[in-house]
């Protein structure tokens, strides 16, 4: 396993590679940049007079902290490398946080999977599903905050499956860890406190009411407590940088830039079920997910209604948000990643249903579907654009609008190739296991 779990890791970070763009986007992108860079390098977030230019209505930029803190290490990597090398930007080496959190998501995802039952070629092929054939690829290239939430998510998903796998010990140590990644998902974008909310129903309730074994009601309780206490922890912290921010802990940034525009309306609805549908559109494989989430629920009851949950409650909050259509590809990728987790049952009713080449074709025609949207280009930033002359102008490695010169396609190639051959090592990694092992996953 730990040799499949490596050839995961650096085959998704080579592949995400291909693509990174590093530096870029749209204001919000630099902005999260400064706010990372400020944090570990000044001690505090707030913007000096000259700053304040690209925040009119406050000293401070409106996003949550949560990526800022997380990005901490790779901050100071960046400021070692800067001491070194002035030429080196700190920015430019923060940045490499996100494709790493990628890769760190794609093993979390595969050793949930496996702990769920799946075959790990099946865990596998829902790993590629995800990172190639969704959105995950798009935002998985510059300093996007969504791609650190669904690491957290799956880490947060890991520890709690952890934790049942070793009741009736108290496993106190996994419901931390739980947690604190729900915490820090809550801590990266204010919103998504709603599928914190309904994870914590979920698993909270489960434990108290439908215990994996027989385990006394005090330990459920403390177990809950130790589970609860990162959370509120990084809840208060948040209201509390609000409250010395903005005078109000329940005001944010956001408040003051919408300032008496309408957030969120019932009226926005039936434009953002159409949204949704777009959605669907973008990223097909998600109806089937659903599908396969609830023929499971008999199997897996505590896993599948907690997902189920949490995407309703999200859901319903981004069917009210009157901006959602703005950005909603990116705003509903911590759902889909969600959803992934049914993929490896998709995987064996396709190999159960048609043997010769049924997973062959599936494979092909989501990944290819969802590079044609990946380079239609999703959030206004396409990693290619094709001249007139023929020739290619890149958004790639920190460069913008550069002709792709024969050194760049060479290095383009390589990284493809060796990030491939780290996945074919995998499969033929995980086939050999579930021969040893004959492992085999639940069909729907």
């Amino acid at each position: 396993m730990a040799r499949a779990r490596w050839q995961i890791f650096f085959g998704t970070l080579l592949l995400l590679a291909v693509v990174f763009k590093g530096i870029g986007g749209y204001m919000d992108l630099y902005q999260y940049l400064q706010d990372a860079e400020h944090l570990w390098t000044r001690g505090t977030m707030k913007l000096t007079a000259e700053e304040v230019g690209n925040a009119p209505n406050a000293a401070y930029h409106r996003f949550a902290p949560g990526l800022a803190v997380i990005s901490g290490p790779v901050v100071l990597l960046g400021v070692a490398l800067h001491y070194l090398n002035s030429s080196i930007s700190i920015q430019g080496v923060t940045t490499v946080v996100i494709p790493l959190a990628g890769a760190l998501a794609a093993v979390l995802l595969f050793e949930i999977s496996v702990h769920l039952g799946a075959a790990r070629r099946d865990a596998l092929w829902g790993v590629a599903i995800l990172v190639f054939g969704s959105p995950f690829l798009s935002y998985s290239r510059m300093f996007y905050t969504e791609i650190v939430i669904i690491a957290c998510l799956y880490l947060a998903v890991w520890a709690w499956l952890r934790a049942q796998e070793l009741a009736p010990q108290p496993a106190w140590g996994y419901w931390a860890v739980a947690g604190l990644a729900l915490g820090a998902v809550m801590a990266c974008h204010y919103i998504t406190v709603m599928t914190v909310v309904g994870l914590v129903a979920a698993w909270g309730g489960a434990e108290l009411l439908m215990p994996a074994r027989e385990t006394p009601l005090s330990t459920r309780v403390q177990r809950i407590v130790v589970f609860l206490l990162p959370i509120v922890a990084v809840g208060v912290a948040l209201l509390t940088q609000n409250y010395l921010r903005y005078g109000r802990p329940f005001t944010t940034g956001y408040n003051l830039d919408y300032g008496q525009r309408t957030i969120f309306s019932i009226s926005a609805i039936p434009d953002n079920l159409g949204v949704l549908a777009l959605l669907v559109r973008r990223t097909p494989w998600v109806v089937v997910a659903l599908a396969a989430g609830w023929v499971l629920r008999r199997r897996y009851p505590v896993m599948v209604w907690s997902v189920l949950l949490a995407c309703v409650l999200q859901q319903a909050v981004w069917l009210i948000f009157v901006e959602f259509d703005r950005f909603a590809v990116r705003y509903d990728l911590p759902d889909v990643a969600l959803l992934a987790l049914a993929l490896p049952a998709v995987a064996a009713s396709l190999r159960a249903r048609f043997p010769s080449r049924g997973l062959i074709y599936a494979t092909m025609a989501l990944i290819l579907w969802n590079l044609f949207w990946f380079l239609k280009c999703d959030d206004w930033s396409p990693p290619f654009q094709v001249l007139e002359d023929g020739r290619v102008h890149a958004y790639l490695w920190y460069q913008s609008g550069q002709y792709m010169d024969p050194m760049a396609w060479i290095v383009f190639f390589l990284l493809l190739i060796t990030g491939s051959l780290f996945f074919r090592a995998a499969l033929q990694t995980c086939r050999k296991l579930d021969a040893e092992l004959t492992t085999t996953s639940p069909v729907l």
